[in-house]
């Protein structure tokens, strides 16, 4: 069995699995409103598909502008409108739909469309496929569980067919109360087996586990029960009581499911920081320590800044300490896609086996200790650690919490409250933590190597400003006149007359920082820009304003980083003619070598001491080698000379 958790897209998601049901769609879900998915269930059943609906009949379903359930009877759909149900007691304690026969989508969304950008809840699809049969981590084929449960529902509504009672397990009935009262549980296991086949249409499986202890009474108890004309009211109550099984499951896995993402987005959480402060972690502590010198200076000035000083100083100390802490740890490691998935299933599986609320009392200690283990291993792309922890929970033999009594109504109920509180807890922890700006800013990248990238442009360009506001700040107390301030003005005002120029130059002369660039992307001349010697070249520089240069342009200034490793970077923008010419390249034989089917002739006057090591011989052997171009044909020549000099020459 595979279990999938989906917090984002989710009515996409729902409609994506509803369109590639092949069989039937069995759904009870307790509000119904969105169109985009009725109308595919409405187009299945007009294919001929099986399709069966239940919903409670109250004024969140049905009334004016409600979906129109009658269109989907008439294409041939079933459509069963259930009790309204109290906010106490609902009709449907939670919504599931079973697809096929081998999958169910259940949890906490509503079928309704929610609000652009709202919290729609989760779902959980379950797929259970026969051919991995069952093992200690399945939970049997719980799509036929739930449509059970389906027709349980209608029937305890009376809108379904109950099932009859035969006298062939009446019988058999009373001699199972026979052998219990002779303690022959050999003989009553036998009996039990030939039962077995009726289990489900007669509502036996209370029967079934209570048998699991037959000495203490409550299986006879049922017996009689069930002979003494109650038969009625039994399947009833087995009917609200599988029903309820069923919602204690659901509610088990969407805890489940909602701790595994928490402990994911913790694990990336985790990286991102680690990465910021390796990455980010000096020039942050010198963009602190310059804007405490600024705030200095100003208070200088000022005095009433004086504890805006004292703040940035704080700042900066407790920053220091902080990065110097956290750089102790280093980043984990990248993990390939195929081991990041085997990671966050044997993380899923290995959690669900060791968790303290999974195991008996006896265990828990023991359980504790490994699963605080396998969160640090988890946080740390640990990928060995998880699977050795994994394969001891495997074999570590732990208990199983004692669950809830399958046959008591009370008891199930009990736990579905204690359950729902677990559930708002565990999403109330998610949401802060999805609330939180490291959350938020990770949930919209896409490239971390990009951010990083720009980030530290961005504390570069930040901490020179500072520098060069501390500057003048500096020269101003120096030079009360400021003499130069005067011709810099007198400057800036030829500028102004004429934007051309100052566009132009500034463009190609002046060490414009990220910051501008990505400030006035429209009006800056990205060829001047293109050829600048005084801008701030770097890698990243390069990448994250790709669209915006002009790559021939680019190939030829000699003011980049140049190394092999940008080169390789951009090789599919790199303009190869130009960039063949460019003396400004790391010239080599291992460059030569690395982009061998790259270069142009002009690459070869770069090469001249390579050129000079070659002696005769090594030419004699090089031209035998190289390919002879075809012959111009003499008709090509207008010219009567060069004609007779072809004709001698062959």
């Amino acid at each position: 069995m595979e279990t999938t958790a989906h917090f984002d897209n989710i009515p996409q998601e729902i409609a994506k699995r509803l369109t590639a049901a092949t069989e039937q769609i069995v759904v009870a879900v307790a509000r119904f409103t969105d169109r985009d998915i009725f109308d595919i269930l409405c187009k299945k059943a007009g294919l001929g598909l099986t399709v069966r609906l239940a919903i409670p009949a109250d004024s969140h379903n049905i009334g004016p502008g409600r979906l129109n359930f009658e269109r989907l009877r008439d294409i041939g759909g079933e459509v069963f409108l259930l009790p309204a149900g109290r906010d106490d007691q609902p009709t449907i304690e939670h919504n599931f739909c079973v697809i096929d026969r081998t999958s169910v989508i259940t949890g906490s969304h509503d079928w309704t469309r929610p609000p652009e950008g709202s919290d729609d809840g989760l779902i959980l699809v379950i797929t259970h496929n026969p051919a991995d049969g069952t093992g200690a981590d399945d939970d049997g084929n719980i799509a036929a569980d739930y449509l059970d449960a389906f027709t349980g529902l209608l029937q305890d509504q009376g809108l379904g067919p109950r099932a009859s009672d035969s006298a062939e397990t009446r019988r058999r009935l009373e001699v199972i109360r026979h052998l219990l009262m002779l303690e022959d549980w050999d003989a009553v296991a036998a009996q039990v087996e030939k039962l077995r086949p009726d289990s489900r249409a007669m509502g036996l499986d209370p029967l079934f586990a209570a048998l699991r202890a037959p000495a203490d009474g409550i299986a006879a108890a049922w017996i009689d029960d069930y002979l003494q004309g109650s038969r009625e009211r039994t399947l009833a109550r087995h009917e609200r009581t599988a029903l309820l099984r069923l919602t204690v499951r659901a509610l088990d896995y969407q805890i489940t499911a909602l701790r595994d993402e928490q402990a994911d987005i913790e694990r990336q959480i985790h990286a991102f920081s680690l990465r910021a402060n390796h990455e980010l972690g000096d020039l942050t502590i010198r963009h602190l320590a310059l804007q405490a010198a600024l705030r200095r200076r100003q208070a200088e000035a000022d005095p009433a800044l004086q504890s805006e000083a004292e703040r940035a100083e704080a700042e900066y100390q407790d920053y220091r300490e902080a990065n110097t802490r956290a750089r102790r740890t280093p980043p984990p490691p990248s993990l390939a896609p195929a081991d990041l998935d085997e990671l966050k299933r044997l993380y899923r599986q290995t959690s669900q086996r060791c968790h303290p609320d999974k195991v008996d009392a006896a265990d828990q200690e023991r359980a504790k200790d490994l699963f605080i283990r396998l969160q640090a291993a988890y946080r740390n792309n640990d990928l060995a650690a998880v699977r050795t922890i994994h394969a001891a929970v495997r074999t570590g033999q732990f208990g199983t919490a004692h669950g809830i009594p399958l046959t008591d109504t009370e008891s199930l109920q009990h736990a579905i409250i204690v359950l729902r509180h677990d559930l708002d807890r565990v999403a109330a922890e998610l949401k802060a933590l999805r609330d939180t700006e490291t959350y938020r800013t990770l949930h919209r990248l896409t490239d971390w190597d990009a951010y990083f990238d720009e980030r530290r442009l961005t504390f570069e360009d930040a901490n020179l400003w500072i520098e060069e506001t501390l500057a003048r700040m500096q020269q101003r107390a120096a030079d009360p006149d400021d003499t130069e301030h005067t011709e810099h003005t007198r400057f800036q005002d030829c500028l102004r007359a004429r934007p051309d120029i100052l566009v132009q130059g500034l463009s190609g002369q002046a060490a414009l920082s990220f910051e501008l660039l990505r400030r006035y992307p429209r009006q800056w001349d990205w060829q001047a820009l293109s050829a600048n010697r005084a801008l701030r070249w770097s890698p990243a520089l390069i990448a994250l304003l790709a669209d915006r240069w002009d790559w021939p342009i680019l190939s030829a200034n000699p003011a980049l980083p140049w190394t092999a490793e940008l080169i390789q970077r951009f090789a599919d923008r790199w303009d190869w003619d130009v960039l063949s010419d460019n003396a400004a390249l790391p010239w080599g034989l291992d460059l030569i070598e690395r982009f061998t089917d790259r270069w142009q002739p002009p690459a070869a006057r770069h090469l001249r001491p390579l050129w000079e090591r070659l002696q005769r011989q090594d030419i004699i052997d090089l031209m035998d080698q190289a390919p002879v171009p075809p012959v111009p044909s003499p008709e090509k020549f207008d010219d009567s000379d060069a004609k007779k000099f072809l004709d001698d020459l062959f």
